[in-house]
């Protein structure tokens, strides 16, 4: 076929390497691929006798004899598909080959060569197009290559599973680390539980989706579990809830899958009895195996090893943040992602900002926190951002809470829009020392004519209405007054400043029509956004763009260069921020940063973020600014160490259905707690070196 003859085949390319993401240390995985590098054989020998034989027994008998398809199979596929108008399997090794390292020539074309719609998670549905280009391109690979070398390339590449971030687990070798935390090349065919272990890999071969099924204690539910069930639906008939069984049925697919697993699983090890591969005794013991302890031992699949190991110190959406980044940088199409998925990222090394101890300390500083918080107040949420202000590395991030069925997951550190309240009062106050406020201005207590409205002392300002006939701005910035941030942009700027100087600032989000009440957190903004808003303070004037990628790199898997912790300097540098053009941009002087600064440390020292003061802990200036929201639904506090760290908190009940689960906390809630949280934390990690171990 001669759409199919065009098919770069030579060399035949090796099986991509998953997304591998590190901390700043250049060694630990923070997430994204396992915390080995992916690995291939380099020849048959390498791998178990018994490996090879269980894999040729299930997938294909004759594979020594036949030209690359069966024309046998075929032809009873056909027959059945005509019967049954569905079907499946037909396909040789040289074939799955073929649809996995040329998965978009077999699977993005029509039979003539024309490109057409693919989706790479529904690639391998058996339609005659992809049949027939699989098939072309099968037999090319068998006059090319040697049968060893087919089914090597087939044994270091093949799905069998996937990551808790989506990516696939390809190859014997990588799935035995991931599975059972044992190289492939120690499976003995001597050891029942090993034998056991390789029948369920090949199994797997047929629907890597159900490995999770493998984790399933059960086959068939506990009483208990009926209890629980019955339970449930009774409770939601006495409110009137619709009743659902939608867990119910899931569960009973998770088990229906463990069951049919274990049914090809036994099925196979009796199929490699029969020929000899394994004593009649050893069978017979390892048909007696339950998955569940088979997967869990040794810090196994089924243990979470995924979750408390490779993904120690951070959850699995700090991926995600990642390829947000990565698609920014690399200049990846929205129409490239939506025809390779998350395949785009493959072949990646990126070395992140993150640090492991401040990421490990906020994550558990944090969790502690909201549990008090929620028993005493209701506060129910959080999030918490520590930057490198010298060059906008973020080194740690925390703040994903997810819906009840995991489904729907919210970033407030980095993605969700939430009211600013009063952090966003900085604009105001540095747009008018840009202006030429002095610092040291003093007003009259009166009621403000601003942009046609009027902002009375008795509704905006608290500190005159208590009986004060004078303010100072410090004294305003210190007690979140909310008349003078209002009268200083009068006087010495407009409201068309203050939005081009939160977009030169960082500011993404909407900030039109400019408005007075903007002051007071009318539009939603992000954590990420506002906390490296203010590193432009704390780094003297200088923006750098809030990032967790330090570098990127090409993973070639070849010439010493893997993702390995030793091998990773040896893959070509495709990218680096310090060459970005977001790097060091100068938005305000150092002079304006300087007066700022002098003002938010007295919101530290005597104003409403004194609970955020451990100068005398640490030794070293603190500078920040508090917000409580209308109807107190969030409390923020984003404070600085100049030069060195900048941290932004939120903690609130973010008003999202899905999220929502109780009303507004408690009226002794506000931007106080969130002020404790960050002073709790940056006393942790105030050494220059990292946090304080404890």
């Amino acid at each position: 076929m001669r759409s199919v003859s065009v098919v770069a085949i030579e060399p035949l390319p090796s099986s991509p390497a998953p997304l591998a993401i590190y901390a700043n240390d250049n060694k630990t995985v923070m997430a994204g691929g396992l915390a080995t590098p992916h690995q291939e054989k380099n020849k048959i020998k390498d791998f178990p006798e018994l490996v090879v034989q269980t894999v040729l027994a299930s997938e294909d008998q004759l594979f020594w004899i036949h030209n690359g398809i069966n024309p046998y199979r075929i032809a009873s596929l056909a027959l059945e598909r005509f019967i049954r108008s569905d079907g499946g399997g037909g396909s040789t090794i040289d074939q799955q080959v073929a649809r996995t390292l040329f998965s978009y020539d077999v699977n993005g074309k029509d039979m003539w060569g024309k490109k057409i719609e693919y989706d790479p998670d529904n690639g391998t549905q058996n339609t005659l197009d992809r049949k027939i280009r699989e098939a072309g391109v099968a037999l090319r690979l068998n006059r090319a290559y040697s049968r060893n070398d087919v089914l090597l390339a087939y044994l270091n590449t093949v799905d069998l599973g996937y990551r808790d971030t989506g990516e696939s687990i390809r190859g014997f070798s990588d799935a035995s680390l991931f599975y059972f935390n044992k190289p492939i090349e120690q499976l003995s065919a001597k050891d029942p539980q090993d034998v056991a272990r390789v029948a369920n890999l090949v199994s797997l071969l047929r629907a890597p989706a159900r490995a999770k099924s493998l984790c399933d204690r059960r086959i068939e539910p506990s009483a208990e579990d009926i209890d629980a069930a019955k339970a449930a639906r009774k409770k939601d008939q006495e409110a009137g809830k619709k009743v659902s069984d939608k867990l119910q049925l899931e569960t009973d697919l998770v088990r229906e899958d463990a069951r049919e697993l274990k049914v090809i699983r036994d099925a196979l090890i009796n199929l490699i009895s029969d020929r000899g591969y394994i004593t009649k005794d050893v069978a017979a013991i390892a048909k007696k195996q339950t998955n569940y302890n088979l997967f869990a031992s040794q810090s196994g699949f089924c243990q979470g090893r995924s979750a408390s190991e490779a993904y120690k110190y951070s959850p699995v959406f700090l991926s995600e943040r990642i390829r947000e980044e990565m698609r920014i940088v690399l200049s990846i199409t929205e129409d490239e992602e939506k025809e390779r998925k998350r395949e785009v990222f493959d072949n990646y090394i990126v070395v992140s900002s993150l640090d492991t101890d401040k990421q490990d300390n906020a994550r558990r500083l944090l969790t502690e926190k909201l549990e008090r918080l929620w028993l005493d107040k209701g506060v129910p949420h959080g999030a918490l951002i520590t930057i490198n202000p010298k060059n906008g590395e973020v080194l740690a991030l925390v703040g994903e809470v997810e819906t009840k069925d995991s489904k729907v997951r919210y970033d407030y550190a980095a993605t969700e829009l939430i009211p600013p309240a009063s952090t966003f009062k900085m604009f105001f106050y540095t747009a008018a020392l840009k202006g030429g406020l002095p610092s040291d201005r003093v007003y009259d207590c009166a009621n403000l004519q601003f942009e046609g409205e009027t902002f009375s002392i008795g509704d905006y300002s608290g500190y005159c209405a208590s009986g004060n006939r004078r303010i100072s701005v410090k004294e305003a910035v210190a007690f979140s007054d909310n008349l003078m941030p209002l009268r200083v942009v009068k006087d010495y700027a407009s409201m068309r400043d203050v939005a081009e100087l939160a977009r030169e600032m960082g500011l993404t989000t909407q900030l039109n029509p400019p408005i007075p009440r903007m002051a007071f957190g009318q539009y939603k903004t992000i954590l990420r956004e506002m906390t490296g808003a203010y590193g432009v303070l704390a780094n003297g004037g200088k923006y750098n763009f809030p990032h967790a990628i330090r570098e990127i790199r090409w993973n070639t898997n070849k010439n010493n260069c893997d993702s390995s912790p030793q091998k990773v300097k040896n893959c070509p540098l495709i990218y680096e921020y310090k060459k970005d053009v977001r790097a060091e941009k100068r938005v305000i002087s150092e002079q304006i940063a300087a007066q700022m600064t002098d003002l938010l440390q007295a919101v530290v020292s005597d104003g409403t973020g004194r609970n955020a003061d451990i100068r005398s802990q640490i030794g070293k200036t603190i500078a920040g600014k508090t917000g409580t929201s209308d109807g107190r639904q969030d409390g923020w506090f984003i404070g600085y160490i100049p030069k060195e760290l900048v941290t932004g908190v939120w903690l609130g009940n973010f008003v999202q259905p899905a999220l929502v689960v109780s009303p507004p906390p408690t009226t002794d809630f506000n931007s106080a707690d969130a002020a404790m949280v960050w002073g709790d934390y940056m006393f942790l990690c105030h050494q220059e070196k990292g946090c304080r171990k404890n």
